[in-house]
């Protein structure tokens, strides 16, 4: 377990130090915050890269050992990293509720690039109609004055600026958003 001035937290999996193919994992974990501390979100750093995390899955062990005196703690968190050879570290940040990221944990691992490439799916829905509109529009946006439009190469522009993945995964409950 590593404990920061805010937070105890643990990563979980993959073990820290194991063999990793090239590609994207998942990395699961848990972060709870002190007393007086409030944890917002979670993410990944590699490098300069920046992983989005899915944070507040409930975890019946936490809450039993920190003797919080409730069924469950919501510290649970899961984040997919896209690794590369010579990828190594993975540094865990929590945004605090004053809206500052601060590192609460780090593992390490070796890349080898020798093993097949891990790709795993990351569900993703459809793009809401809203979102529709509003890609549409940034396409047609960067038509503006074009006589004849390459329409394939703008689309293909404006969903390489969307963020992935739109979604992580589907909250488990009590969470319904």
């Amino acid at each position: 377990m590593a404990e920061t001035t805010f937070t105890w937290s643990q990563i979980e999996s993959p073990a820290a130090g194991a063999r990793l193919a090239p590609g994207r994992h998942f990395v699961r974990g848990w972060v709870l915050p002190k007393p007086g501390s409030v944890i917002a979100d979670v993410r990944a750093r590699v490098g300069p890269r920046i992983f989005a995390g899915v944070h507040g899955g409930p975890r019946t062990d936490v809450a039993a050992h920190f003797s919080l005196g409730q069924p469950v703690a919501l510290a649970a968190f899961e984040v997919v990293v896209a690794l590369e050879p010579g990828d190594d570290t993975i540094d865990f940040e929590a945004l605090e509720l004053e809206g500052r990221w601060s590192s609460f944990d780090a593992v390490s691992f070796t890349i080898d690039s020798a093993l097949p490439r891990a790709e795993i799916e990351v569900p993703a829905p459809p793009l809401s109609w809203l979102n529709h509109r509003r890609i549409v529009e940034a396409v047609l946006r960067r038509a503006d004055g074009q006589v004849s439009p390459d329409w394939p190469a703008l689309a293909r522009d404006v969903v390489a600026m969307l963020p992935w993945p739109r979604d992580l995964r589907t909250p488990p409950p009590p969470f319904i958003g």
